[in-house]
């Protein structure tokens, strides 16, 4: 039978994976991080659950149920479903079978990097894809005005500036893959 991870058992576990080394207040540990990635989460516009639920994750040494995430996360086993299946979506959890169970066993993406980036495209990209409308709605209107101002002109430089801009960060977006896996040489 797998032993269910409350914040207790998994400071115990994680004790255990450095060897048996004291750490000060394990208990603690664990509940902290899980809060403080909460806190980050939240802070950069994420729900504050889906932090806590993939520091839970992450810092587990086992596959993890969604009792034992709730109980950890001290949360709802409904809204600890509901933000599993969007780090699900993130790539940042996955599920995973554990042999004699039937409950639904999840464990973190650990290459934070990656998960990062794959946001950062899907967010960053439908922005900039909003961005691109936009402009060219401005641009229709500029062409549909009749007179040939200064202030036509002004508002042509400004959003070939700007739609500039947005063709690099797509191409930087677009290549964020290629500069992880360059930069990971240097790691």
């Amino acid at each position: 039978m797998q032993a269910r991870f409350t914040r207790r058992n998994l400071d115990r576990a994680m004790h255990e994976a450095e060897g048996g080394r004291t750490m000060p207040d394990e208990e603690k540990l664990t509940t902290r991080f899980v809060d403080q990635v909460g806190e980050i989460a939240a802070s950069l516009g994420m729900s504050r659950s889906v932090g806590q639920l993939y520091a839970a994750l992450y810092m587990s040494p086992e596959p993890m149920s969604l009792d034992d995430l709730a109980e950890v996360c001290d949360m709802s086993k409904g809204n600890v479903s509901l933000n599993i299946r969007e780090l699900e979506r993130w790539g940042a959890a996955r599920p995973v079978w554990v042999r004699g169970d039937r409950k639904d066993y999840y464990e973190a993406e650990r290459d934070v990097p990656r998960i990062v980036i794959r946001r950062l495209k899907e967010g960053l990209g439908r922005r900039l894809s909003t961005l691109e409308t936009a402009l060219d709605a401005a641009s229709e209107q500029i062409k549909q005005t009749k007179t040939n101002s200064k202030a036509k002109a002004f508002h042509k430089e400004r959003l070939a500036e700007i739609r500039k801009l947005n063709r690099s960060l797509r191409r930087v977006l677009d290549n964020l893959d290629k500069f992880y896996e360059m930069g990971k040489r240097f790691l």
